[in-house]
This record gives structure tokens, C-alpha cells and sequence, in this order.
């Protein structure tokens, strides 16, 4: 472990997160309405663009993100978020549970995001109403739909029910697929989040990496009509282009290993 650049970006990490949540402070907290949603995208999508360029994320873009519609990927990582907003205003969909975390839920509210509880049927009309009306203000929704992170090496079952907001608002769905490579292993193993793996340590490592590369796919966009057909469709695309990714990165096979639910998966 590299520690000098490890504790050089934490101190990078320290000033990008207290400029940003003061940008937000004084800015966006007095918004409200559509122009607070829009706001929220963009502030999103600026600290992620300074996250990634902290870790030094090499980003390969392949295809066009939506203007607005539901934003559907794959997930690995707690980097997710800041990779798909670097390219895009968005607000994620994500775990009730997050926003009890120290930082996480900091980050979380400031950036809008739509947090669900899927053990209450309730929350699925409560989400199509956030859905709703993040869509007409013309910002993408970020949806993880296997509901929790995986190891990288293939794409976890879709949860069509996270679908449902997307079918009742006839939205337009993007696949969105994302692969990483860290220079040092060769493989996506020290980026992916998974298992029992415990959160401190695993960032402290990912911040002492000298590069990783990242390719991020948008796919063409699919009609939303009947939710399970849906995820069926999305996810053949993004396993397909999940292996594609791992091709042109040249990965090394990771150790596989049994995910838990955690993350900001939904």
C-alpha cells in the first residue's frame, strides 16, 4: 500500500467533500422545486468529476447518457455513483439505510437521492411519485437493479419491482454497463465491494492505487412496458457488454465470492 498517496487523497477527499456540501449550503439548500432538482444534478455530477479525478479514474465512455429517463447499471462498487454521475446529472435511487451514514447520508441528501425501503410495499408508490417528478424536471434517476454489489465478473439478478416507477410513467430505460480495471492487480478485485469485505479498509487500499481504469456503456434506450420482460431484456444487454468491457480491459479472473447487501444499491 502506497501510503503517502493514500494520505494525500485523503486530504484531497477532506477538501473536495467541505467545498462541495458548502456549495450546497449556500446555493441549493435555497432552491426548491424543479430548479432544486436540477441543481442537485449538477452538483452531483461536478464532485463526482472531482472524486474521480482524485483517484485518478482513466474513464473510456462508449455511447450517449439520456437527457432525462431512467438510468439502469449494473453495480460493483461504492464508486458506482461517481463514475455514472462523472458523465451525466443524475439522482440515484438507494437504500433507506444510507442515509444514516456519517458521510453517506450528507452526500446523499445533498445530491437528492430517492431513498427506499423495499420491505414496505408503500414505499414503491412513494418511489413512482420521486421518480415522477425528478423526471419532469428533466434529470435522469440512477437505478442499481440488482440490489446489491456484486464482485464484477458477471451481472447479479435484476429486481423487476424497482422497474415498476419507469412502467407507470411510461418512461424511456438506459442500460447502463460498468467495468473497471486497477493497475496494480490487473483485475477489478481492490474496486469491487463486496461479500464480507470491511468498508474502511478496502477504501484506504482503493486511495493507494497508483490508476484505474473504467469503461462505462450507455446502451440504446428500451420502452418501458411490462416491468419483468423489462429486466429481462436489460439484463442480457449489460451481461453482454459486461464481458465486452472485461475483454477490451484485459481482466484477470477475481476470486469468486458470495455478495451482501450493502452498497448504494437500492
Amino acid at each position: 500500500m502506497n501510503f503517502l498517496r493514500m494520505i494525500t487523497r485523503l486530504v484531497l477527499f477532506g477538501f473536495i467533500s467541505v467545498t462541495a456540501f458548502l456549495d450546497f449550503a449556500l446555493i441549493g439548500n435555497w432552491l426548491k422545486g424543479a430548479a432544486r432538482i436540477r441543481y442537485q444534478g449538477r452538483w452531483l455530477s461536478r464532485y463526482s468529476k472531482a472524486i474521480c479525478w482524485m483517484i485518478n479514474l482513466k474513464i473510456i465512455r462508449i455511447g450517449n447518457p439520456a437527457p432525462a429517463g431512467i438510468l439502469a447499471s449494473n453495480h460493483m462498487s461504492y464508486i458506482d455513483p461517481f463514475l455514472i454521475a462523472s458523465q451525466t446529472p443524475v439522482i440515484f435511487v438507494a437504500k433507506h439505510d444510507i442515509r444514516d451514514w456519517p458521510w453517506g447520508g450528507i452526500l446523499t441528501r445533498c445530491g437528492g437521492t430517492l431513498y427506499i425501503n423495499r420491505e414496505q410495499r408503500s414505499d414503491v408508490g412513494r418511489l413512482t411519485s420521486g421518480v415522477r417528478t425528478i423526471a419532469e424536471a428533466g434529470v435522469p434517476v440512477g437505478l442499481f437493479l440488482e440490489g446489491t454489489t456484486s464482485d464484477g465478473t458477471h451481472v447479479l439478478p435484476f429486481h423487476p419491482g424497482l422497474l415498476q416507477p419507469a412502467v407507470e410513467i411510461q418512461s424511456n430505460v438506459l442500460p447502463c454497463t460498468i467495468s473497471y480495471r486497477v493497475k496494480e492487480t490487473g483485475s477489478s478485485e481492490g474496486v469491487s465491494w463486496y461479500g464480507d469485505v470491511t468498508l474502511l479498509p478496502h477504501l484506504l487500499q482503493l486511495l493507494s492505487y497508483s490508476s484505474i481504469e473504467a469503461i462505462i456503456q450507455f446502451s440504446p434506450v428500451e420502452p418501458a412496458t411490462d416491468r419483468k420482460k423489462l429486466a429481462a431484456k436489460l439484463h442480457h444487454d449489460i451481461t453482454n457488454r459486461l464481458a465486452d468491457s472485461r475483454e477490451r480491459l484485459k481482466i484477470s479472473p477475481s476470486k469468486p465470492h458470495a455478495p451482501v447487501h450493502h452498497g448504494h444499491a437500492a
